[in-house]
């Protein structure tokens, strides 16, 4: 009985992953979500580094639609949006070395991302899988926290705060793509990606114990994302 049941089982998934015909349909609009991966001077690194960002590893969500064009070329689109924490101990580090003689404590929030991605890709489909290489360029919209550090040395409060403008950039990204069709309307899509772009912050800080500056802050953005989702193929 527990053979007939797997071989029922493997019977009615065959089926669905392989009796469909996907090149009926050539595009595929969809929705995922998983992991951003800061790389480079973005990433948190234990031995510091010029404008390093501190960042840690956080989320992203992303629209992809992509059509075909001919049997294997087509175009494809994307929007991203990339949420990532910051490195409360070792931005503690910098700030306390401004004036050790202080007690800080932090109010911070997340480097947070936008970007919005056009381009082509090179596809292949089997009966039940697809999969697609693509290059995409655009623009990314890139912000920092606000960071606020309150602390106290000899009895005195100490603040300091540091502001960022929001910046828009040229971005480019890299893909690879997977996509395992359920049935002639309904696809699994998974992605890797690495995007890359360099915001242009504009950065003003201020304190109570003598240290202002106004000044523009350029910083390298590497992410590898990975997400999984569903999406919708249509013709």
């Amino acid at each position: 009985m527990k053979y007939i049941s797997l071989t029922i089982v493997f019977v009615i998934f065959s089926q669905i992953l392989f009796s469909q015909e996907p090149e009926v349909k050539k595009g595929i609009f969809g929705f995922s979500a998983g992991f951003a991966f800061p790389t480079g001077k973005f990433a948190d690194e234990k031995d510091r580094v010029d404008n390093s960002g501190f960042a840690l590893t956080g989320q992203h969500y992303a629209l992809k639609f992509d059509y075909l064009l001919s049997d294997n070329f087509g175009i494809v689109g994307t929007y991203g949006r990339s949420i990532c924490p910051i490195n409360e101990h070792d931005l503690m580090t910098e700030i306390y070395a401004l004036n050790p003689l202080a007690s800080w404590e932090f109010d911070e929030g997340e480097f947070t991302s936008s970007s919005f991605l056009v381009g082509f890709n090179i596809q292949g489909i089997d009966r039940g899988f697809g999969f697609d290489m693509r290059l995409m360029l655009g623009l990314a919209y890139a912000s920092l926290p606000r960071i606020t550090a309150e602390g106290t040395g000899y009895d005195v409060p100490a603040y300091l705060t540091m502001r960022t403008s929001g910046s828009s950039s040229f971005a480019y990204d890299i893909g690879l793509g997977l996509k395992f069709y359920i049935g002639k309307q309904i696809a699994i899509i998974t992605d890797v990606d690495y995007l890359g772009y360099k915001p242009t912050y504009g950065l003003s800080t201020t304190s109570n114990f003598g240290f202002q500056s106004q000044s523009t802050y350029s910083e390298k953005v590497n992410l590898i994302t990975w997400t999984a989702g569903i999406g919708v193929r249509f013709e």
